[in-house]
């Protein structure tokens, strides 16, 4: 396996470091600075020079998806074995006897770099194994000389085939080939026991009938709002960079929420320093800290591609879905724990940007280095809420909107205010 990454940042870093180094032939970055440097022995060169010396070795971008520059774009890479450094070969080996127990042949759905690691693991376990030609993925993976790739028509004359997926295109594939068993290879959660956290299911049903707040970091939302929550009693969530304003506030969440990528030193050794009465990290978030109020989730963007917005964990010590906000973790987080009466504050979705600090109600939330990584997926961000609406309406739970203003309107909006006036 020979590829070039795409881009030498921190998550380009990532992926380096999750493939075998022999593998990575360079990368390629538009950072003229970096240009003719080495990253760890790695040559980094130009788009220019990779067309003209590296032209036969796909791409893989740092947004994780593999990339033939003159085709269109592959699938994604599996998120969670780059942002979790999960070592590729150390991942293989711990699933090698699921794979060695499947029926024959085993097909692999995905044009993704991942399948060709897969491809190759499973080839040389000895089993009968190809790539399914779905939209061209042969040509695109620039591997057809060395695949053995099959169509549609060639597998109907399969009884017994295993088919892999690893894609997002799971429930896709399931209906399209229901007569074979298919397996989901791109939500690595499933399978990987390492992102099962057992007491996570500690606080399933905890507060089973009860009233809770979920408060995001919109500019709508204010330190009074914050002590009126504190006085008046209520469960409430806190999420991400809340903490920077509890000098401010005697208000502390009964739940913190984080599933912010490592970001800087500064925001770890923060994370590492607060302490509350139950803290929910993702387990992409490098801290080292552990205690009982610790628990490490892990997230997956499973579900959360186009317009396949579908997943709502019910499970939460097994997974949770991203859909674009952390608002959406503490959703599935409530609806575990039992709340049935849920309402969302500063929750503003009035996403800036060109000035993403106009975003949240903290000063200089981020910071300079950050800024050309900020990204609001709005179509996500408001698809997911949709999603939550319809779980929590078949399960007759309420969700309510008591954030001032902003543009969410997918849940019914009642005043803040009146949430604590007597009666």
């Amino acid at each position: 396996m020979r590829i070039v990454i795409r881009g030498v940042g921190e998550r380009g870093q990532k992926l380096f470091r999750v493939l075998p180094r022999e593998d990575v032939v360079a990368f390629v970055d538009g950072d003229r600075k970096k240009q003719g440097s080495e990253f760890e022995g790695t040559p980094i060169v130009s788009q220019e020079m990779y067309e003209k010396e590296y032209y036969r070795f796909p791409i893989v971008n740092s947004i994780l998806s593999v990339t033939n520059p003159k085709e269109s774009d592959m699938d994604d890479f599996p998120p969670y074995i780059v942002e979790s450094q999960i070592n590729l070969i150390a991942f293989f080996n711990s699933i090698s006897d699921e794979l060695k127990a499947m029926s024959e042949p085993i097909v692999i759905y995905g044009d993704n770099l991942f399948s060709l690691y897969l491809f190759d693991y499973v080839n040389n376990l000895k089993k009968n194994v190809f790539i399914l030609n779905d939209n061209g993925c042969d040509s695109k993976l620039k591997r057809n000389d060395e695949l053995s790739v099959i169509s549609d028509e060639v597998l109907e004359q399969y009884e017994n085939a295993t088919i892999l997926v690893t894609n997002p295109r799971v429930e896709f594939v399931r209906n399209k080939y229901r007569k074979y068993r298919v397996e989901d290879y791109y939500n690595f959660n499933i399978r990987y026991p390492s992102s099962i956290n057992k007491r996570l299911s500690e606080l399933k049903n905890t507060h089973i009938g009860e009233t809770c707040i979920i408060i995001g970091n919109g500019p709508s939302l204010s330190i009074s709002d914050l002590d009126k929550i504190s006085d008046s009693g209520m469960f409430s969530f806190g999420v991400n960079q809340v903490y920077r304003v509890f000098a401010k506030t005697k208000w502390r969440p009964s739940c913190y929420v984080s599933d912010e990528d490592t970001k800087t030193a500064t925001y770890v050794k923060e994370l590492e320093s607060l302490n509350l009465p139950c803290m929910i990290i993702g387990d992409k978030v490098n801290i080292k800290k552990e205690g009982d109020s610790i628990y490490r989730c892990h997230a997956s963007s499973n579900g959360h591609k186009g317009n396949n917005i579908n997943l709502y964990s019910d499970d939460v010590s097994r997974v949770i879905y991203s859909g674009g906000t952390i608002l959406y973790y503490c959703l599935q987080i409530a609806t575990y724990m039992g709340f049935d009466q849920i309402y969302l504050l500063g929750a503003d979705c009035n996403y800036s940007s060109d000035a993403p600090n106009k975003n949240y109600f903290i000063e200089n939330y981020v910071s300079n280095e950050e800024v050309e990584y900020i990204y609001f997926p709005t179509w996500e961000v408001f698809g997911s809420y949709q999603v939550a609406k319809s779980y929590a309406e078949k399960r007759g739970i309420r969700i309510y909107n008591a954030t001032r203003g902003g543009k969410l309107e997918v849940f019914e909006r009642v005043d803040f205010d009146s949430l604590f006036e007597e009666e």
